[in-house]
């Protein structure tokens, strides 16, 4: 199952919950999760944006607001992708997946798309 978010911001420093914190789906008898969102081989993340590059974080949350970055500080040139392929995976019982993006140099909102798969 992919997963496939536009993000289009108005706010420098802008963090986006790409996949949330994963709690039971459903009553199953052996108390298993149904799907676990954190198991992805990869995440391609494209400035969509036209004039500008971006600055992007890209990390892992545990509820207690810890952080752990898989890319901190990363600029994506005009129209160019980043693919990040490398072990990737984690728990999504125990963290969230965000991303930050940064303003465009030319004050205009961040335009980037997230595909995770």
């Amino acid at each position: 199952m992919a997963i496939y978010k536009n993000i289009v911001t108005e706010a420098d420093g802008h963090i986006t919950s790409l996949i949330a914190i994963q709690t039971t789906k459903g009553s199953l008898a052996s108390g298993t999760y149904i799907g676990n969102d954190g198991d992805i081989r990869s995440i391609q993340i494209t400035n969509a944006d036209v004039l500008d590059a971006l600055g992007i974080d890209v990390y892992i949350e545990a509820a207690d607001g810890t952080k752990f970055y898989y890319i901190q500080g990363i600029t994506i040139p005009v129209a160019a992708s980043l693919v990040l392929n490398d072990s990737i995976s984690f728990d999504a019982t125990k963290y969230a997946l965000k991303i930050l993006t940064n303003e465009a140099s030319d004050d205009t909102a961040p335009n980037i798309s997230v595909i995770i798969k």
